[in-house]
């Protein structure tokens, strides 16, 4: 058979494209559910769980032996009865983060499974959506450090009454303070769209 460089070409090329090219995991793989949508951009670590039902997506990535251990949790909530006083994003949102910092203390530190450390609450914007955060330190017993970033959204509030709570998790063996690198997060919120 006479040597036709076309066909090698072509074959080069075919396999640097598969090796270039990242994977549906890493590439925009879109994961709809009921009233949002998620462009996922995120590594093939990551590995997603669907809650239809519940309208709530986790990722996780248990890492190597050693850790990080992380999760990326999505999830839609109706405003019902959180805030009493008054029905805005603000009062919803602060009502929502002291219960989530009152469970914490209930549930993690008056059982000794931790301490919580350096809580903060605060607003942001990320890629345009206007956020209600809180971020805390969980120093656990058995030598973990467990960061936590609780992001509150509130796109069509008015409408349908219900938010989007974005929450990470980053659990590390250690007890030295790190710096967590947040890009994956956000990358899940710019994402997000409504449907």
């Amino acid at each position: 058979m006479k040597y036709q460089p076309f066909r090698h070409i072509l074959l080069i090329v075919l396999v640097l494209f598969f090796i270039i090219c990242p994977s549906p995991s890493e590439a925009g793989e879109n994961i709809e559910l009921e009233t949002y949508l998620l462009i996922v951009t995120l590594g093939k670590e990551w590995k997603p769980t669907i809650n239809r039902e519940a309208q709530i997506v986790t990722f996780k990535d248990f890492g190597k032996r050693s850790g990080p251990y992380r999760t990326i949790l999505v999830r839609e909530i109706d405003a019902s009865g959180i805030c009493e006083s008054s029905h805005s994003e603000r009062c919803v949102a602060d009502a929502f983060r002291r219960r989530e910092e009152a469970d914490m203390i209930a549930r993690g530190v008056m059982e000794g499974m931790y301490k919580l450390k350096d809580l903060k609450k605060f607003e942001l914007n990320v890629d345009g959506k206007n956020l209600y955060a809180m971020t805390y330190k969980q120093l656990l017993k058995e030598g973990l450090i467990g960061y936590g970033y609780l992001y509150l959204y509130f796109p069509d509030f008015k409408d349908s009454n219900k938010f989007y709570v974005f929450l990470y998790f980053y659990l590390y063996p250690g007890s030295e303070s790190r710096d967590v690198n947040l890009e994956e997060f956000y990358s899940v919120i710019k994402g997000f769209k409504l449907k």
